[in-house]
This record gives C-alpha cells, sequence and structure tokens, in this order.
C-alpha cells in the first residue's frame, strides 16, 4: 500500500518523526515546506524509497540538488513542483526568486518533471538529462531564453507549456534531442521566436492550442490572426495584462522583456477597442524602458489612438528611451565616439615573448604535437589549422570558468579531457596562445572589453599572433574559430578590424566561424554587436610565455598587471599601465619602444 503524505515542516518535532516513520514504505510522497531550503527535513531518512515525489510552498537550489542526488542514489523518477515558489539562493543570476537554477538537473535520472510559475528559465537549465521522457510548465513563464536550454535529452519526447509565456528568446529550443517529438503550447502566448528545434529528427512540429499575439517566426508558429474577437482570447489578454509584473519581477534583463511583453499586450488590447487598459499598460512600458519606436510610428494598430494625449506622451517617452539606449547600447556608435588613439611618450616595458626554444614550450609542442596539427601547408594554413583543432579539441563552456590548476596549456588541455568539460574563452586563448608561441610565432591573449567595464562583465578573450610572412598581427579567435580579412582577403589584426568598424570599411568574417558546431556566426552578430562592443579596452599582459598568468601575474587584483590600450578621455583604471599609443601596443615583436 502506497503511503501519500502531507507534511509541514513547521510542524511540532514529535509529529514530524511520526509521519516521516512511514517513509521507508512509500513510493508516493507530497510534502508542504514552509521554508525554503529544507526538503531534505522533510523528507525524513527514507527518502531514498521515494519514486513520484509532490512539492508545494518555496524550495530553493538546494532542494532542486537533493531531487538531483534522490534520482541518482534513489528510486526518485518524477516529481511535480506546480505549487511551488522557488526562493533566492544566492548572488548567481540563476539563484534569484522564480529563476530556474541552470543545470541543478543535469546528472539527474529523472524522467517526469513538472515546474509552476517561473520568472526565467535561461539557456542549458536542462542539459544532459539522459533519462527524462517529459517536462511540463504547469505555471506562467515570465520567458524562456532559446540559448538550447534542452539539450542532449536522449529520450525526452515532450515539452509541455500550459500557462502563459509571456516571451521566448530564439531560434532554438532545443537541441540533440532525438526522441522530440512535440512541443505544446496550451496557453497564451505573448511574444514567442522559437524556430525548429535542432538535431532532433523525430520532431513532428509544435501544437499551439492557446492564442499566439506576436510570433518572431510566422512559418513555423503563426500568430493568432488579428483583430482578435473571441471573448475567451480577450479574457486571457486581460488576465496576462494583470499577471506580467508578478511573472516578470525586478530590474535589468527582466525589466526589458516586462516593458516588452506589456507593449506587446497594448497592442493586441487595443486593436479590441480596449483603450484604457491599453494605454495603462503603454504608460508601463514606457515608463519602464520600452524603445521600439519604429513599431509606434508605423502598427496600424495605433491609428485611432495617435492624437490620444496620453499615447503621444507615452511616444515621447519611448523616443528618449531609445535615444538613450542607442547612446549607452549603439555599440557602433559607442565604438565610434571613443576618442582617438595618439602616441604617448610616457616610458613604458617592451612586450616580451618566450623563445620556441624554451624548456616548457618545447614540452608543449612535443605534448600537442603540434608539428602535426599545423600540416606542411604554408604559414597562414598552419595557423588556422591549430586554431581549429583547438576549436574541436575543447568545447566553449562560458560558465564553466577555468578549472583550479596552473594556466599553461597542458596542465589546462588534461584537466578538460580528465573532468569532460569545456573552457572559457580566457582559458582557450591562453591555451593558443602558447601553442602559436611554441611554433614560433609570437602571440598574446587579449582582453577586450567594453566601455561600461565596470558594470558589463561580458567580455571576450581573443589571440593575436605574429604572421612572419604577412609582417602583422593576425586576429585568431578559438571560441569562434573565427578570423577576419579585408574584402580582398588579406588578414586582418584587432587593431586593424577596429579601425575598419569605426570607419565604415568592408570587413569578412571566415563562413564557418562557428560556437561548437551548434551555431553559425554572422558577421553582424559577431562582429558589428559583440565584439564592437568589446573592443573599447584592450588588454595584454607585457610578457608572453608558458604560463605568463601565473608570470608573477595572477594574483589578487592580477588585472591590475595588465597593460591596457585605452582610447584618450577613458576612464579605465583596472591596469597597471594604461596607454592611448596603438603603435606601441601593436608594436611588432622585434620593434622597441
Amino acid at each position: 500500500m502506497l503511503l501519500l503524505t502531507t507534511l509541514n515542516v513547521a510542524a511540532k518535532p514529535a509529529l514530524q518523526c511520526r509521519l516521516s516513520s512511514g517513509f521507508a514504505a512509500a513510493k508516493t510522497e507530497k510534502v508542504t515546506l514552509v521554508k525554503a531550503g529544507t526538503l531534505a527535513e522533510a523528507l525524513g531518512p527514507h527518502r531514498l524509497a521515494i519514486r513520484e515525489l509532490t512539492v508545494e510552498g518555496p524550495i530553493d537550489k538546494k532542494d532542486f540538488q537533493l531531487m538531483s542526488e534522490l534520482s541518482q542514489q534513489g528510486l526518485l523518477r518524477k516529481i511535480d513542483l506546480t505549487k511551488t515558489r522557488i526562493m533566492r539562493s544566492g548572488d548567481n543570476y540563476d539563484e534569484q526568486a522564480g529563476i530556474f537554477p541552470s543545470g541543478v538537473f543535469a546528472k539527474s535520472l529523472l524522467e517526469d518533471i513538472t515546474l509552476g510559475d517561473l520568472s526565467c528559465v535561461f539557456g542549458n537549465s536542462f542539459n544532459g538529462l539522459q533519462a527524462v521522457r517529459r517536462i511540463v510548465f504547469n505555471g506562467n513563464l515570465g520567458h524562456i531564453d532559446a540559448g538550447e536550454p534542452f539539450n542532449q535529452c536522449p529520450r525526452l519526447r515532450e515539452i509541455v507549456f500550459n500557462g502563459t509565456i509571456f516571451s521566448t528568446g530564439g531560434p532554438t529550443l532545443a537541441y540533440d534531442c532525438a526522441s522530440l517529438e512535440r512541443i505544446v503550447l496550451n496557453g497564451l502566448v505573448v511574444q514567442i521566436f522559437l524556430g525548429e528545434p535542432a538535431d532532433c529528427p523525430n520532431f513532428k512540429g509544435y501544437e499551439v492550442n492557446g492564442p499566439v499575439v506576436l510570433s518572431g517566426q510566422p512559418d513555423v508558429i503563426a500568430p493568432q490572426p488579428t483583430p482578435i474577437t473571441k471573448q475567451k482570447t480577450l479574457e486571457k489578454l486581460h488576465q496576462a495584462a494583470e499577471m506580467v509584473d508578478e511573472s516578470l519581477p525586478g530590474d535589468g534583463f527582466l525589466k526589458m522583456i516586462r516593458s516588452n511583453a506589456k507593449y506587446v499586450l497594448a497592442s493586441a488590447i487595443s486593436t479590441n477597442g480596449h483603450r484604457n487598459t491599453a494605454l495603462r499598460l503603454l504608460d508601463e512600458a514606457a515608463a519602464e524602458g520600452f524603445r521600439d519606436v519604429s513599431d509606434m510610428e508605423n502598427a496600424p494598430y495605433w491609428e485611432p489612438l495617435r492624437q490620444n494625449e496620453r499615447f503621444q506622451k507615452a511616444y515621447a517617452q519611448i523616443k528618449a528611451n531609445d535615444q538613450k539606449w542607442r547612446e549607452e547600447n549603439d555599440y557602433m556608435l559607442v565604438l565610434k565616439k571613443a576618442g582617438p588613439y595618439v602616441q604617448d611618450e610616457t616610458p613604458l616595458p617592451d612586450f616580451t615573448y618566450a623563445s620556441a626554444d624554451d624548456a616548457n614550450l618545447v614540452r608543449v609542442r612535443q605534448y600537442f604535437r603540434l608539428d602535426s596539427i599545423a600540416g606542411t601547408g604554408d604559414e597562414l594554413s598552419r595557423i588556422k589549422n591549430i586554431m581549429y583543432w583547438l576549436h574541436d579539441e575543447i568545447r566553449h563552456d562560458g560558465g564553466g570558468g577555468i578549472p583550479d590548476v596552473a594556466r599553461n596549456a597542458i596542465d589546462l588541455h588534461r584537466a578538460c579531457k580528465q573532468e569532460d568539460r569545456g573552457l572559457n574563452c580566457r582559458g582557450l586563448a591562453i591555451i593558443l596562445s602558447e601553442l602559436y608561441l611554441a611554433m614560433g610565432w609570437p602571440a598574446r591573449f587579449v582582453t577586450c572589453e567594453p566601455k561600461a567595464y565596470a558594470t558589463d562583465s561580458d567580455c571576450h578573450v581573443i589571440c593575436m599572433v605574429w604572421s612572419h610572412n604577412l609582417g602583422k598581427w593576425l586576429w585568431m579567435d578559438p571560441t569562434f574559430a573565427a578570423y577576419i580579412c579585408d574584402d580582398e582577403g588579406t588578414p586582418l589584426g584587432i587593431g586593424e578590424v577596429r579601425e575598419r568598424l569605426i570607419n565604415d570599411q568592408p570587413l569578412v568574417l571566415n563562413e564557418d566561424a562557428n560556437w561548437n558546431h551548434q551555431s553559425m556566426q554572422t558577421i553582424d552578430r559577431y562582429l558589428y554587436q559583440y565584439m564592437a562592443k568589446n573592443l573599447y579596452y584592450l588588454s595584454t599582459y607585457q610578457h608572453n610565455g608558458f604560463q605568463s598568468e601565473d608570470y608573477g601575474n595572477r594574483k589578487p587584483g592580477f588585472g591590475k598587471q595588465f597593460i591596457t590600450l585605452a582610447p584618450t578621455g577613458s576612464d579605465y583604471r583596472d591596469s597597471k599601465y594604461i596607454t592611448h599609443d596603438a603603435q606601441y601596443f601593436f608594436s611588432a615583436p622585434s620593434i622597441k619602444k
């Protein structure tokens, strides 16, 4: 006989003991928590026998981790968290209230997962779940990222959304899920940008059973025709308007998503003649930073309201939001407005490079068998071959950081193979610079940072390598297997790329640039958006050789050991040396200042 128990962990200790005594025979359990992080206490000593578990009340990352452990060490296969509330458990982005903790079920053997209300689900949240067959979202969902939140789940057959979805990223929701057959949308969808899953050969399509207001991929998921006339759908829109603040709380990224959702809801409700609600949502969207001026100016659904005073006030605010955003986040504009580089007479140390005859670099060359990897072609082909090899050998894992080993090519490579892990962009660039140095090409790994470096930690690290034949530095990015040429096919260095971006000169990204062979890179996304943002400040170490980052540099505040190239008029403070002299920073290895 199965024992179904509702347990309140705030109950008296004697009662807790009496209830938990039946857990040894339990297969199905239901517990109600009053405090997050107390699931282990609630389930008691016989929790490994539980096969199906329903949890209600507040939970946190610790409770998720316990459920994962119970599936690995015990019998737990099915969980229902419909009536839970995720509480803050730390300072990381995925440890905040309402946000699903990314990767927490990565090694679990759970087969059936049901979740409740969520503010956000980030990419890679459900990565590598080997046993899961079904994932259901029973509550409202503020935003689900499309950085492949469902990937490498070989038995996953269906993903079901029963509540309102306020926003999605795009285009790839699922990747490499061989058994995935369908994704079901049963509730209202405010805005969705999802396309077809990637490498899911059995996928039969989306099953859309609820209204869709805005679709960024209408050939895949068709939007609900407008005007929306069904009373039930209109009621759902008004309900969503009342829930949007609760579903997308807070500032930052979620605030931006919330303002977009309010604008889309306002447009749909306005189409149906409910002006007061539409104007209220429009006011709130404008106040929270919505900035799509073009849609406000051109969309036909706003025509009846264009002379309305509240509409005009909201339009003025949205226009101001757009201008402010461009001044701060139009990265090409920010880069073009940067102060110029100038020759600087301040004495600075020469950049130095370890010789390929250095004993450690000889060891690197032998360990990796670099001569075989490089091949017997011309110099440029050998430089590219090494970069391509590293890109294939170690995957990029931006959230995984760098293992706690000596920061040299050999130890980092060994750690990746032993732990079956990847590296962030810094780790990859450190290895690539040493591979080049071991082959006799001077090289530096370069930290590329945005103007807002103090608040925007999303920098990127690439490699600059000296071509003896071309007599110049070349841009090599192992994270994306990327290099840049001019319109005549001549490879370019970092300084040249930056200058051509500012001057609107042609640039060409290699066609096979990609991220982990999962998504191809376009020149617009990679260069004109991502790298344009991160080419404001450029920093490297003065000495470049084996284990450069440990060469008296990696200690508390090791960033202070950098030499940073900064535009004139900037306020960069995180380096030991700051220069505005590009000629010095990009000097040929044999040139002394």
